[in-house]
């Protein structure tokens, strides 16, 4: 499976949206670009932000610590690193 390609910090400047919001994951996959899997592993790890619970079977992410996540990691392993 082909994943997006991640959105560029400027990419997620441009959108406008606000970034104190919480995001579902469609919108983590494409700010992140790397599998549903990866995320909890990292996750689990202590090594990708937290997820929200919002109610009983659903969970977010906060936008803000996504794309601090995003913006810290080294250019050659964000995304194709961890596939």
């Amino acid at each position: 499976m082909q994943l997006p390609p991640p959105l560029t910090y400027r990419q997620l400047v441009e959108t406008k949206l606000p970034f104190n919001r919480l995001v579902r994951e469609p919108e983590r996959l494409r700010i992140t670009g790397i599998s549903k899997s990866l995320c909890y592993s990292l996750e689990k790890g202590k090594d990708f932000p937290q997820r929200v619970k919002i109610l009983n079977r659903t969970s977010a992410w906060k936008l803000n610590e996504l794309n601090q996540w995003a913006t810290e990691l080294p250019a050659s392993s964000h995304g194709d690193h961890y596939e």
